[in-house]
């Protein structure tokens, strides 16, 4: 039905490749990082703890830049000519949290094709339908902690790819951060 079916153990294997991914290819740039501590990440378990509450709110306001800021037809009239999207005040908490000028914010989602659904898309091109198989997609953005305000972002779309593997997860990871500023 082309429905995605979430597997706690395949999040879990792709999310540690892409922090690993992360860590390394930051490091590789002088960079020191720290991680927002993975016993928090559960995001519908924590739903009242503040630095959740940014994360998601890291989410809606990516999804309203790919909408606003990538789409021409949908665009903000008062965003049209400049990029100032903003985390808010809330934002300045993660500074003195953990001593960082900056947060890079992370939103990514990872799907593939069943065996069935690639016999579906096989018979869908022989009739002329197209039918989406899996794909990544993510978008990242770099925080200004004295601000709230987002200073970079950047979107990474693939059709191919699977982040439980470490190569794919690198690939992946290194076309999210391409222009990183940092």
């Amino acid at each position: 039905g082309g429905l995605l079916e979430p597997n706690a153990a395949w999040t879990e294997t792709a999310r540690g490749n892409v922090l690993s991914s992360i860590d390394r290819q930051l490091a590789g740039r002088g960079l020191n990082t720290t991680n927002y501590p993975e016993s928090m990440g559960d995001l519908e378990a924590d739903i009242d703890n503040p630095e959740v509450q940014l994360a998601k709110l890291h989410a809606a306001v990516g999804r309203s830049i790919l909408r606003h800021k990538l789409v021409p037809q949908q665009s903000l009239p008062t965003k049209r000519n400049v990029f100032d999207w903003s985390l808010g005040e809330r934002a300045t908490a993660l500074r003195s949290a953990y001593d960082a000028d900056y947060a890079l914010f992370l939103h990514a989602r990872d799907s593939f094709s069943s065996a069935g659904r690639v016999a579906v898309k096989i018979i869908g091109a022989l009739f002329g339908a197209p039918v989406q198989g899996g794909r990544q997609e993510g978008f990242a953005s770099l925080v200004d902690l004295r601000t709230g305000n987002l200073v970079w972002f950047n979107v990474m779309r693939s059709s191919s790819g699977d982040m439980r593997e470490s190569s794919s997860a690198d690939n992946s990871v290194e076309d999210l951060l391409d222009d990183f500023p940092l």
